[in-house]
C-alpha cells in the first residue's frame, strides 16, 4: 500500500442513497424516547461531517451503507476503536501525556430501533476478515471485576511450591484486548458494588499505564504493557438511571465517547455485506496495520498543527457536569487523529487527518449534550438554570417570584447562583431599566445552551 497524498473523505459515506427517516416522519415518533427522561430536541441529530469518513475506514462504511440498516456513525466509530486495539501499543503522540491508539465508545440508542447489534455486526465481519486471530481471542465479554480484567491479560508470575522450588504459571503474551460491553449497564452496575475496581481499572487503561496491578490479597496479578479499549452500547433511559449513581467527576465517564445510534435508513432485505467483495479493502487495511505496527513516535504535519493550534485556542469549555463530561476533548481528538494517520501510512497527522478526528468528537459532543443535559447535582441550582434556559434571560425578582413561587430564601438562591456562576454556565449582571433602581439580569453563557 503507497502513502496517499492526503486522506481524503470517502465520498457518500455520510449521505446515504437510500430512504432516510426524518423528524417528520410519521414512523419517527416510535423512536422517540420518554421525554421526561431524556430531554433532547424534537429533530434528529445533525449527522456527523463528511470530513470524519476519512480514508479507508470511510471506505468501509461506504461499502456497508448500501446493504445495512446500520448508522454510519456507529459503523465508523466502532472500525476505530477495533482496529486502534489491532494495532497495538506501539505507536504515540507525545503531547501533554503519551496518547496511544486507544479509544472508548459508549452507543446510545433505543432498543431496536438504534441498530446497535446491527452496526456490531457488521464490524465483526469485517475484523474477521483483517485479523481472525485477534477477532476470536482478543475481544472479551462478560467481564465482571477489575482482577478478572487483569487476569486476561496477566504477566507471568513465579510461585513457590511446598518444597521450596519456584515454578511459572504463564501468562497472556498478547496485552491487546477489546472489552466488548453490549448490556453497558451491566458493566456500570457491577463496577459500582462495594469491592469492585471494574470502573477504575477501565479508567486506568485508558492512559495505557505501563503496568496495571490487581488489589487481590490472596494471589495479586499485574499486567505490563496494556493495550484495552471499550466498546459499549446501552439506551439512553438506563444510562441516564444508573448515571444517577456514579460520580461524573471522578474521570469515569469521560475516557468514554458517546455516540448516538439512530435508524437512518429502512431496507427490507439488509444483509452483512459480503468483504470477500472487497478484497481490495480488506488487503490495504492489512498492510495498512502492519505499517502502523511499526511506527513509534507520530508527530504533526504542519498544515495539522495549525488546524489544532487554531481549535485549541478557540474552544468553549462547559461548565456543569456537561463540562466533566466533556473534559477530555483532547485526548479523544488526538488519539482519533493519530489512527486515522496510521491507517494512511503516516507518520504526520495532517490537517485532514485532524478534521476527521474533530468532527468524530463534535458529534460525540452533540450526543453527550442531547442526552444528559447540563446539571451541576444541585436540585435548586439545576431549577434555576433550566428555567433560565426556557427564557433567554431573566429578572432575579422574575426567578424568585415566578420560578420558585418566592418559598426560596435569598441565602439559598445566592448560593445557587454562585455555583452556576463558577460552573462557567451563567452570568449575572447589574443594569438600570427604565431609572428603577439596579436589578440583576440572569442569563446562560453561551455553550450551555
Amino acid at each position: 500500500m503507497t502513502q496517499k497524498e492526503e486522506a481524503t473523505p470517502a465520498t457518500g459515506a455520510a449521505k446515504n442513497t437510500q430512504t432516510i427517516i426524518t423528524a417528520d416522519d410519521s414512523s419517527a415518533d416510535a423512536v422517540n424516547f420518554d421525554s421526561q427522561l431524556y430531554k433532547r430536541a424534537k429533530t434528529k441529530p445533525t449527522p456527523m461531517r463528511d470530513e470524519a469518513y476519512c480514508g479507508l475506514i470511510g471506505e468501509a462504511v461506504e461499502i456497508a451503507i448500501p446493504e445495512t440498516e446500520a448508522c454510519p456513525e456507529a459503523l465508523l466509530c466502532q472500525m476505530l476503536v477495533a482496529i486502534g486495539n489491532i494495532i497495538g501499543r506501539g505507536p504515540y503522540f507525545n503531547q501533554g501525556d503519551y496518547h496511544r491508539a486507544v479509544t472508548n465508545v459508549v452507543l446510545v440508542g433505543d432498543t431496536s430501533a438504534g441498530r446497535k447489534g446491527t452496526s456490531m455486526r457488521v464490524v465483526r465481519s469485517l475484523l474477521e476478515e483483517i485479523d481472525p486471530e485477534w477477532n476470536v481471542s482478543r475481544v472479551k465479554k462478560g467481564i465482571q471485576t477489575g482482577e478478572a480484567l487483569i487476569t486476561l491479560i496477566r504477566d507471568d508470575k513465579v510461585k513457590v511450591d511446598k518444597k521450596g522450588e519456584e515454578y511459572v504459571i504463564e501468562g497472556v503474551d498478547d496485552k491487546r484486548m477489546l472489552i466488548l460491553e453490549e448490556e453497558f449497564a451491566r458493566l456500570l452496575g457491577v463496577g459500582q458494588r462495594k469491592g469492585n475496581p471494574l470502573n477504575a481499572v477501565i479508567r486506568e487503561v485508558f492512559d495505557s499505564p505501563r503496568r496495571l496491578e490487581s488489589q487481590s490479597k490472596i494471589d495479586p496479578e499485574t499486567a505490563t504493557d496494556p493495550h484495552v479499549s471499550l466498546i459499549a452500547h446501552v439506551t439512553p433511559i438506563e444510562l441516564l438511571a444508573l448515571l444517577n449513581k456514579v460520580d461524573v467527576g471522578n474521570g469515569f465517564i469521560n475516557r468514554l465517547m458517546f455516540i448516538e445510534s439512530r435508524e437512518t435508513q429502512r431496507l427490507p432485505f439488509a444483509k452483512v455485506p459480503n468483504w470477500q467483495e472487497h478484497l481490495d479493502l480488506v488487503r490495504n487495511l492489512r498492510e495498512a496495520i502492519q505499517f502502523a505496527r511499526q511506527v513509534n513516535e507520530v508527530t504533526w504535519r504542519a498544515d495539522g498543527a495549525k488546524a489544532w493550534c487554531h481549535w485549541y485556542n478557540h474552544r468553549i469549555i462547559p461548565g456543569g457536569s456537561i463540562g466533566s463530561i466533556l473534559g477530555r476533548a483532547e485526548a479523544h481528538i488526538l488519539r482519533i487523529a493519530l489512527i486515522f494517520a496510521l491507517l494512511d501510512c503516516r507518520e504526520q497527522v495532517t490537517e485532514a487527518h485532524f478534521n476527521a478526528a474533530l468532527a468524530i468528537w463534535d458529534y460525540a459532543a452533540q450526543t453527550a449534550r442531547r442526552v444528559f443535559g447540563n446539571t451541576t447535582g444541585d436540585k435548586l441550582a439545576d431549577k434555576i438554570f433550566a428555567y433560565v434556559q426556557r427564557h433567554g434571560e431573566v429578572t432575579r425578582w422574575q426567578l424568585s417570584a415566578e420560578a420558585l413561587a418566592g418559598n426560596t430564601p435569598k441565602i439559598d438562591l445566592d448560593l445557587a447562583l454562585s455555583l452556576l456562576v463558577e460552573n462557567n454556565m451563567m452570568r449575572v449582571r447589574t443594569e438600570k431599566r427604565d431609572g428603577d433602581k439596579p436589578t440583576e439580569i440572569i442569563s446562560v453563557i453561551s455553550g450551555n445552551n
